[in-house]
């Protein structure tokens, strides 16, 4: 079978917006389905946002069965209003084809979009290799064909040794500028799954965690190496670092390959030997996703993250030599706006290299009616990336969120402390620190500056 794999853009129209992350699960899904014998196409349309009319042209010129539309991916979702103008210019040129909204959704938002976009045959639940897969052999776990149907999601067993990478090219996708040091970032998952609950994190579509085999993954990344020349990855798991053991044998056996990588921790599951490790193994960079200091936003959120974790975490990593970065996330049921300034104190405290603050998201298929901004829903209905403003009981409305999310980042960046530890790393390596330095200042900036303004 012939499958169009079809990554849309943000907007129907666009403007276009160069992403931040390749697009890691539809690349994945083409390598499961070769697997399983089909031929796969893939298109990312997101990179140019041509009109949806032609982008239907070009797709169905490659005669495809079936396609999958990727509703979301790796840090990637699609409003419906581009799904929706995207799937009507394929029904309209080719009436019948079928079409699945793909990529890694939990069985909720699936039925979610299912209500939304009635014109897709299906939408995936659980991982998203599983549910093609099944899409395109005429059903098993992981399609939701309906809103009130009983949903098994698509579990890992359709995961392929590594993404169809020859579908894409190096140098295409941008990256954050703290975390890619100037290379083309190459981003490798080693595992699937988080055993937390986090409710405004994607990674909450299959529950439970599997680690891949560490001779997977180094046959993934010396195949990057072959291709493309590869130096610099990222390993995108959100829980790197999960289990100890499987961690440091994973660090011995990359050491030898002399690569530069960066990964996301949490600061309850890493120790100082660990992290020693991980930077004698070639890390560099390593996030901790915090979100909140607040204990009562921790537990209203799932999160589960004792604070007195965090600050003992940082210094470790500092002191095996890593740049570290800090997560926060802003509007979080629990919270309030003195506990999001806690926060910001709590980790300007800690001088960390670097700190992204974002607002929580939910997604715009959940809004209330009329598209305004889902003030009063719950932790159930939330989700992250490219989606509406959640604003938590604690907060009087988007507005204020926004504005706490620009006074985090001035707080944090225009310290003179601060100011004079960035001049100095410039001044010891100019080469690396330059780039990064003017990119990451276009985001400080652009995140500091109310929208409307006039920026640089």
């Amino acid at each position: 079978m012939r499958v169009a794999l079809l990554s849309p853009p943000l907007r129907p129209a666009g403007p276009v917006v160069r992403p931040r992350h390749w697009p890691l699960f539809a690349l994945s899904t083409a390598a499961a389905l070769r697997e399983a014998g089909h031929a796969a196409i893939w298109r990312d349309a997101h990179l140019e946002a041509p009109a949806p009319a032609q982008v239907a042209r070009e797709l169905l010129a490659e005669r495809p069965d079936a396609v999958v539309l990727f509703a979301s991916d790796y840090n990637r979702r699609i409003p419906v209003d581009s799904l929706e103008a995207h799937l009507a210019a394929l029904q309209r040129a080719a009436p019948g084809l079928p079409v699945l909204l793909g990529g890694r959704h939990s069985p909720d938002e699936a039925r979610r979009l299912r209500r939304a976009l009635p014109r897709a045959r299906a939408v995936a639940a659980g991982e998203p290799e599983g549910a093609a897969r099944a899409f395109v052999a005429g059903g098993g776990p992981g399609l939701v064909a309906s809103v009130d149907q009983v949903v098994v999601p698509a579990d890992g067993a359709a995961i392929p040794e590594a993404p169809a990478w020859d579908l894409a090219g190096p140098g295409r996708y941008a990256f954050s500028p703290h975390q890619s040091g100037g290379d083309t970032v190459f981003p490798v998952l080693v595992s699937r799954g988080c055993p937390y609950g986090c409710f405004f994190c994607e990674v909450r579509a299959q529950p439970g965690w599997a680690g891949r085999p560490v001779a997977d993954v180094l046959r993934e990344l010396r195949a990057l190496q072959a291709r493309f020349g590869a130096r610099s990855f990222f390993f995108a798991d959100p829980m790197f670092g999960l289990h100890r053991g499987p961690t440091v044998e994973l660090c011995e056996a990359v050491a030898p390959l002399g690569l530069r990588w960066s990964a996301m921790c949490r600061t309850d599951r890493v120790d100082p030997g660990l992290l020693r490790a991980m930077a004698a193994a070639g890390c560099w960079s390593v996030l901790f996703g915090v979100e909140t200091l607040n204990p009562a936003a921790q537990r209203a959120t799932g999160k589960h993250l004792d604070p007195a974790t965090v600050g003992p975490a940082v210094r470790a990593a500092r002191d095996a030599g890593l740049e570290v970065i800090v997560s926060a996330v802003i509007g979080l049921p629990g919270d309030d706006p003195a506990g999001v300034r806690r926060t910001v104190d709590g980790i300007i405290a800690l001088e960390p290299d670097f700190a992204q603050f974002f607002p929580a998201m939910v997604p715009e298929a959940y809004a209330a009616p009329g598209g305004a901004p889902a003030a009063a829903a719950g932790p159930d209905d939330a989700f992250a990336f490219n989606g509406l403003p959640y604003v938590g009981a604690g907060f009087a409305g988007p507005a204020e969120v926004d504005a706490l999310c620009r006074e985090a980042f001035r707080r944090f960046y225009l310290r003179p402390r601060y100011v004079r530890g960035r001049l100095r790393a410039l001044r010891r390596r100019p080469g690396a620190e330059l780039p990064r330095a003017l990119a990451g200042l276009r985001i400080a900036v652009s995140r500091m500056v109310p929208a409307g303004a006039a920026t640089p």
